[in-house]
């Protein structure tokens, strides 16, 4: 387990399995390369925000597969233009990849998921998802909002909304 690993900044570091937590926002500012076999596991927790900037990649090296890395963000997630994500995020608040960001994995949020020209290529078979107090139908507070193509690799893709009291994280 590691506790405040660059003090909320990781950049241009090669991560191995493990729980990584944060008390601070995370940010992403420099590619990250994830190495291990296709057993092994990679959380990430942070009470605040998590970003990644422009054009950053994380990276899967040494059989590491994307089912098995996971983004616990009590704050909001944002994959800055071009980014790459590998993994599933799970956000308390809101999800946004901005124009050309992708994901390798799963994006669920309780609030909204917010796609600006954005590629997910899905680790199961829901790929996107938000969830809520909203009222039945996904109307309300809770939503997935589209400015522009979104391309998700599955027709089995959908879109989920739950009006289901949800835990913290």
């Amino acid at each position: 387990n590691y506790s405040e690993l660059g003090a909320g900044s990781l950049g241009d570091v090669t991560l191995m399995r493990g729980v990584y937590k944060w008390t601070t926002d995370l940010l992403i500012p420099a590619n990250v390369v994830l190495s291990g076999s296709s057993s092994d596991v990679w959380i990430f927790q942070t009470t605040k925000n998590f970003t990644m900037n422009s054009g950053t990649r994380i990276q899967l090296n040494g059989g590491a597969t994307t089912k098995n890395i996971f983004w616990q963000v009590a704050g909001t997630v944002t994959l800055e233009t071009g980014a790459h994500l590998e993994g599933i995020v799970l956000s308390q608040t809101a999800i946004t990849l901005q124009k050309a960001a992708s994901a390798n994995g799963g994006l669920f949020a309780q609030t909204a998921v917010d796609l600006n020209n954005n590629t997910v290529i899905k680790a199961f078979p829901v790929g996107i998802a938000a969830y809520g107090a909203g009222t039945p139908g996904c109307h309300g507070t809770i939503g997935m909002n589209v400015n522009g193509p979104a391309v998700v690799d599955s027709p089995d893709f959908a879109f989920v909304c739950s009006n289901a009291p949800q835990s913290s994280l």
